[in-house]
């Protein structure tokens, strides 16, 4: 039976890549996590939160050893830290090991024709006079109406703002007809951190979350309106170590770690083998929590406040509904620090380790020319 465990704790970098309406695209994209302190060679992560802490108990922050990776959770407070394994890689460098690596098959694209979709048995408001008439008035004026400025800000009511009609709600009221239709499929996802057990005390690191992909199937080719299956599968990790050549030889020295005559293993595991037995063993630390892909635009009403309730309006200063581009959104949620320490499950507010994050997109269809950027396209 798997252990659960549900301590989310993500902080996310996002890639925005800038398309054209309605393109259809149809391509692979490569997305690259490494573990990465200023291009140094160090020891692996799950290495030196051991030895840092084995140097003096505790100096280990509660940030990290009461994260996602290291401790389970009751209810919003994390159960004690688990304990810290010397791995036997001290000073082998193999910081590089730290990685997650994926490809997705990525289609699609996103339409903004429709816009956005008109509010319907709301107050209205359209001009300085109707805007101060409101309960709560949004609006005053000091000059017996031949100006106007917002409650909320002061600014003053500008020609675009005065000819708008403006909808009374305290959340945003406007729907919008444009929608992405981005699908993808996770056709590969490498790490060397497929899971942690160590058979000798129970304990364990908590893995990292698995990447979804689906697939729907019917069971022949004959019945087109059948219903179709969907079967899902939950990916860690893919991919073979090899140890042996393609005639049988071990591989030696010249290929992966030996340790010459008169020095011990000590608590040494090869790639391929595990605590547990199991091929499932591998005890570095992949960065990615998981990826995310989807379309966004920029639809923005602009607002303003007084007490419990609001204006908006799609016709007014500062609205925004941008209708020729949208983004794809490579989101990375990296495994993040718990920021409360060990009082309760908070929100990250950075990556629990230094990763340098590589984002390739290789697209076939109507366009090829992407901008890719580390904020939403504004132009």
């Amino acid at each position: 039976m798997g252990s659960i465990h549900n301590n989310i704790q993500i902080f996310q970098i996002k890639k925005y890549i800038k398309i054209p309406d309605r393109r259809l695209f149809s391509g692979l994209l490569y997305v690259n996590v490494v573990n990465h302190n200023d291009n140094n060679s160090s020891d692996d992560f799950i290495q030196q939160v051991h030895d840092i802490d084995d140097a003096s108990s505790g100096s280990v922050s509660d940030g990290i050893e009461y994260s996602s990776a290291f401790a389970g959770i009751t209810g919003s407070t994390p159960n004690s830290a688990q304990t810290l394994h010397d791995r036997g890689r001290n000073n082998m460098k193999t910081s590089f090991a730290d990685y997650d690596c994926f490809v997705f098959h990525v289609c699609g694209g996103m339409t903004l024709a429709g816009g956005p979709v008109t509010p319907s048995g709301l107050t209205n408001a359209q001009g300085g006079a109707q805007l101060a008439g409101l309960t709560p008035p949004m609006a005053q004026t000091a000059d017996s109406g031949s100006t106007y400025t917002w409650l909320d800000t002061s600014a003053q009511l500008s020609s675009a703002d005065l000819s708008a009609t403006w909808y009374q709600n305290r959340s945003n009221p406007y729907g919008d007809y444009c929608s992405h239709f981005v699908k993808h499929h996770l056709l590969s996802r490498i790490n060397n951190a497929s899971g942690h057990v160590k058979a000798t005390d129970g304990s364990r690191y908590f893995k990292h979350r698995p990447q979804l992909r689906r697939k729907f199937t019917v069971s022949d080719d004959q019945h087109y309106a059948s219903a179709s299956s969907i079967s899902n599968e939950y990916v860690m990790s893919n991919g073979t170590y090899d140890t042996k050549t393609s005639n049988g030889t071990d591989l030696d020295g010249k290929n992966i770690i030996t340790l010459g005559t008169g020095n011990s293993e000590g608590a040494f595991i090869d790639l391929d083998n595990a605590f547990d037995g199991t091929e499932d063993g591998n005890t570095y630390y992949s960065p990615v929590d998981r990826v995310t892909i989807y379309g966004e635009h920029q639809f923005a009403p602009a607002s303003h406040f007084a007490g419990s309730s609001g204006v908006w309006s799609t016709a007014g200063t500062g609205a925004v509904h941008v209708s020729d581009y949208w983004d794809l959104v490579v989101d990375i949620g990296l495994r993040g620090n718990n920021a409360n320490g060990s009082s309760s499950v908070g929100t990250s507010n950075k990556a629990i380790m230094k990763s340098q994050v590589n984002v390739s997109f290789q697209p076939f269809g109507e366009t090829q020319a992407f901008n890719v950027s580390d904020s939403a396209h504004t132009s």
